[in-house]
């Protein structure tokens, strides 16, 4: 947060106590100040310039900036102001997309709120605080939360719209809002949640296996104590201000020497959950290979019933993320498209082989297999992409592949008429297979033969065949080339701000409050068959001893490598580095098997980062002194001090935020005596000045123009009264 953002004008007694208190009442008074704002359609980089920001943005960031009062409202909450801007941002782009005319201008408006909501990002009061400022980003709200009354009445389901809470991120995410979730700040408190070392579990209430009860144990480990290896002291800050809000601290930094061997909660990390699903891909990858290469159509194999058993799990995962995330988190990632597509392909295998089996009939059997092998197409790609997911290219072609589908469903809408006509054109002879087939292959530039046209009709079927070969060849196909060339180049000038967002996605999607993403496919699917209806009729607490003990039994390998490896790695970045009063002295370490792997100087090196001395960063010198001696005293001599202090920046510098030396220090060494400064300096000056008068002498020669005379550089008495003289 810069000072020039963070100096805004004091909030005027009207404004202040017209501040709205609720979110729904935040989210329409930020509307209405949106629409009496921005009444123009204007571009980002407009929207960015000085005029605007001091007339319009700062005005409103100074309205809507939260406030410390200590009252818990979402008047005093960074969460809810940023969530009020992005459910701001969604109704306006809707607006946008169903009205044409004011297309322009409500988009203009969306951006808008966006641009309020990087502003009022940076309003937050303390910046090194990155569990409070987490806090704030997570935490779920409701948008009726404060609605009237009669609102609520005009709510068909009260208690669902009232569970029914997203927090600032989820929802920017829905919004699309690239440039704020670019932010450095937001990226790294991302990063920091995807790597584990903040940690929370996200408030849902669709989970299918609900345990949210949190033993006294882990309540005690989530707070602050006074030992070396606690949390920094801007933890206390989001606890103070949980305990006095009444809510529970949702974000905490983790620590492994606090947390035992078993940690469940680190199989939410976003870092492990994708390690674990890959491996889970992988091994379905295997097993569907093995499944079709020993192929048995008579009988069933035990291989196979694995196969299908793991399937199943893999689509009970799939089912649960789609829940959980809801459809429009959950389809942001283009490649779930591709696993829905082979959960179809293998619950299509599995109903014609059950029903195979069921009648004796290999030649069904057969045609099971042929099915199954079609999932090929899109699991072997899928692998590719968990190695390529952060390249542009992959973000290219996931764009690529989206426009390239939405314009093939428009035209295969639109020719359904040629296929109709065709069709009726050639009954009996054609019937619609042979009529699809051939329009597929004029469609993928295969032509047509006059004989296959005359066959249809004689008179009219060359004449539609023609017209239809025509727009495929020459209209259709340009137009996709050019749209698909169009999106390849606006995601690489994107490049950054997309991959910065698909990476928000990513670690967002892998953050699950369902109990059931803790257990490893394909135990999840006893989990939820037999967890899901006990979390129903027993205790929360007796359920929650239940669940974890399920967890821990059958993930305990995986619990055990985790917590090794966060315990070898938090030691590593801690140790080899002692200070001492002479300088400092690497303590020598015999390099362990697993450190010289993973890398040992990398450890030591971040070591050193970690354990830098702390750095001044006060400004050189401040009046105290000179305050409590009065305004009649004469100020001290300033004193030397003992050791190099960090002086002021070039921008304290040049707007003369510090104090200057006087004249006497400038020029004065340390015992007193005259020093003889800048001489060479003033020579340099002069001798330049003379070569910009010769230069401008001989311009204006050249030029015809007469130069002005030279005067006397000489002190003398003489030629300062001539200059009198002339003056006068």
């Amino acid at each position: 947060m810069t000072d020039d953002d963070a100096a805004f004008p004091p909030l005027s007694p009207t404004i202040a106590a017209s501040s709205p208190t609720g979110v729904y009442e935040l989210i329409h008074a930020l509307h209405a100040e949106i629409l009496e704002a921005i009444d123009t359609a204007l571009d980002w980089d407009e929207l960015k310039s000085p005029t605007v920001n001091y007339t319009v943005v700062r005005p409103i960031v100074a309205r809507f900036a939260p406030t410390d009062d200590g009252s818990g409202s979402p008047r005093s909450s960074l969460g809810a102001v940023l969530y009020a801007c992005m459910a701001n941002r969604i109704e306006f782009s809707e607006l946008a997309d169903n009205d044409l005319s004011y297309q322009p201008l409500q988009q203009s408006r969306a951006e808008f709120c966006e641009l309020l909501a990087i502003k009022l990002l940076r309003t937050f009061p303390n910046p090194n605080d990155e569990e409070g400022l987490a806090s704030q980003l997570v935490r779920q709200w409701c948008a009726l939360d404060g609605a009237p009354e009669d609102v609520w009445r005009r709510v068909d389901d009260r208690e669902e719209a009232a569970e029914s809470k997203s927090s600032a991120l989820d929802v920017a995410i829905v919004a699309s809002a690239k440039r704020f979730i670019a932010q450095p700040v937001l990226q790294h408190i991302l990063q920091e949640i995807g790597n584990g070392n903040l940690t929370y579990t996200p408030q849902q209430s669709v989970a299918v296996i609900r345990d949210t009860y949190v033993a006294p144990r882990q309540s005690h480990i989530r707070l602050p104590t006074d030992s070396d290896d606690a949390p920094d002291s801007s933890m206390s800050i989001a606890h103070a201000e949980a305990e006095a809000h009444g809510h529970d601290v949702e974000v905490y930094r983790h620590n492994p020497y606090q947390t035992g061997w078993l940690d469940v909660g680190r199989l939410r990390v976003p870092r492990w959950r994708h390690a674990i699903e890959f491996v889970t891909f992988f091994v379905l990858l295997i097993l569907f290979c093995i499944t079709l290469t020993n192929r048995n159509l008579g009988h069933i194999t035990g291989l196979e019933i694995f196969y299908i058993i793991f399937s199943f799990g893999f689509m009970l995962d799939e089912f649960a993320a789609m829940r959980e995330s809801g459809m429009l988190v959950y389809f942001t990632n283009v490649w779930n498209a591709f696993d829905l597509s082979y959960v179809a392909i293998f619950l299509t295998y599995f109903f014609m082989r059950m029903d195979a089996l069921y009648h004796h009939d290999k030649v069904q059997s057969d045609r099971a297999f042929d099915i199954l092998a079609c999932g090929a197409c899109f699991l072997f790609p899928r692998l590719i992409f968990y190695f390529l997911k952060n390249n542009a290219v992959i973000l290219s072609l996931q764009g690529m592949i989206v426009t390239m589908v939405g314009f093939m469903c428009m035209i295969s809408i639109a020719f359904i008429g040629i296929g109709f006509t065709l069709w009726r054109l050639g009954t009996p002879l054609w019937t619609v297979n042979k009529v699809v087939r051939l329009m597929f292959k004029i469609w993928f530039s295969k032509g047509f033969s006059h004989d296959d046209a005359v066959s249809i009709n004689a008179e009219l079927g060359p004449i539609v065949l023609t017209m239809f070969a025509f727009l495929c060849s020459n209209m259709l196909f340009s137009m996709m080339v050019s749209m698909m060339t169009s999106k390849y180049a606006n995601v690489q000038k994107n490049a950054q701000p997309e991959y910065l967002f698909q990476r928000a996605v990513l670690t967002l999607e892998a953050l699950r409050a369902d109990s059931l993403f803790c257990y490893i496919v394909p135990f999840n699917i006893p989990a939820a068959f037999i967890l899901a209806p006990l979390s129903y009729v027993v205790k929360p607490q007796k359920m929650h001893d239940i669940n974890m003990f399920c967890i821990r039994l059958t993930t305990f390998p995986v619990l055990l490598a985790i917590s090794a490896y966060e315990r070898h790695t938090y030691r590593s970045m801690r140790r080899a580095i002692r200070l001492s009063e002479r300088g400092v002295h690497q303590k020598v370490v015999k390099s362990s098997f697993i450190g010289t792997i993973m890398g040992g100087e990398s450890t030591v090196i971040r070591a050193a980062f970690d354990l830098a001395p702390a750095v001044k960063m006060g400004p050189p010198g401040t009046p105290t002194k000179d305050l409590e001696r009065g305004p009649d005293l004469k100020p001290e001599a300033p004193e030397r001090p003992e050791a190099p202090t960090r002086g002021a920046s070039k921008l304290a510098r040049l707007f003369s935020l510090a104090p200057s030396r006087t004249r006497s220090d400038s020029v004065t060494s340390d015992n007193g005596e005259p020093v003889v400064i800048l001489g060479a300096e003033w020579k340099s000056m002069r001798d330049t000045q003379a070569r910009l008068e010769n230069m401008l002498t001989t311009f204006m020669s050249a030029s015809g123009i007469d130069p002005p005379p030279a005067k006397d550089k000489s002190p003398s008495k003489k030629g300062s009264m001539n200059v009198k003289d002339e003056s006068k």
